[in-house]
């Protein structure tokens, strides 16, 4: 039995089956195929100020053997948008408090989806999907192991490794950055006395080898643009990087950036200067897609 839109309404992201059905703004637009995953995202809205005649869901997605299509709730009505698996050069799941976004990064510009992280756990089937689906290209770069240890205080990443180790054939983290206090090479003065009270740090983050992909996990409350509490989940494979440099940084002092290029975006990381086990992986990365 379907349920009404507007009395299952909430946060949540429903996926599409008997009792959810396609909502009625995108059926125009909608070809009934088989998928491996549909869902629905809701608009960010109190129910109180909604009703049942209005447009409840933003979002429609759809996984398919060889593409992605999003559909998108606008004013002039509803855009279709598609990626094939192999524009694909990786992916993001972030989140803040119930704030989600998953990034797709494609070679003609990253995509965003907006959602409410109390579904983080269908997003994280989304992008898994994904990466089952990118054929992410074997790559010859290897890293010898390292002795890193986590400490305790730092259990989300504890957990996160023993999930991916679960789910990977190996898993080698070559890199970690605690959370660290930090000072800006320049701020003004309302941000000054922000962070003499607050504090500012370099967000905690993790480095995996994955087979072929490179894996970040983050962490941290250092961001100028209030990324405070947050923590996201990064995926590229090795060989979808253009470049990799390393340089002091020019936001933080004592620190170093650590910048990735792909084709149409880039990824930045900060370490502390005297991370030299970091410094030394993407080092070597660098000099692999250099020479390689």
């Amino acid at each position: 039995m379907t349920r009404s839109e507007f009395d299952a309404f909430g946060p949540w992201i429903y996926e599409i089956d008997e009792e959810h059905g396609v909502s009625r703004i995108f059926l125009p637009y909608y070809e009934e195929k088989p998928h491996l995953m549909l869902f629905k995202i809701p608009r960010n809205a109190e129910r109180r100020r909604l009703s049942p005649d209005m447009d409840l869901y933003d979002t429609l997605v759809g996984a398919y053997d060889d593409h992605i299509r999003i559909w998108r709730r606008e004013e002039t009505g509803v855009t279709v948008t598609d990626v094939r698996y192999a524009e694909i050069e990786g992916v993001r799941l972030f989140r803040r408090f119930l704030h989600g976004v998953c990034s797709i990064y494609r070679r003609g510009g990253p995509i965003e989806i907006v959602f409410n992280a109390v579904s983080m756990d269908i997003m994280c089937r989304f992008t898994e999907i994904i990466r089952a689906h990118y054929r992410a290209p074997k790559t010859a770069f290897t890293y010898p192991e390292q002795q890193i240890t986590i400490p305790y205080e730092d259990a989300v990443f504890i957990n996160r490794i023993r999930e991916i180790e679960r789910l990977s054939e190996h898993a080698q983290v070559c890199a970690y950055q605690p959370l660290s206090p930090v000072k800006a090479v320049h701020e003004n003065v309302i941000r000054r006395v922000y962070h003499l009270f607050r504090g500012l740090y370099l967000r905690g983050t993790v480095h995996l080898l994955c087979g072929s992909e490179l894996v970040v996990l983050e962490k941290g409350e250092q961001m100028a643009d209030g990324d405070e509490y947050s923590i996201s989940f990064t995926v590229i494979p090795i060989e979808n990087i253009r470049s990799v440099g390393v340089f002091p940084s020019e936001i933080y002092r004592n620190s170093l950036s650590c910048v990735l290029r792909l084709s149409s975006c880039r990824e930045t990381f900060q370490f502390s200067e005297d991370n030299k086990q970091a410094a030394a992986f993407y080092e070597a990365l660098g000099r692999y897609l250099t020479e390689g």
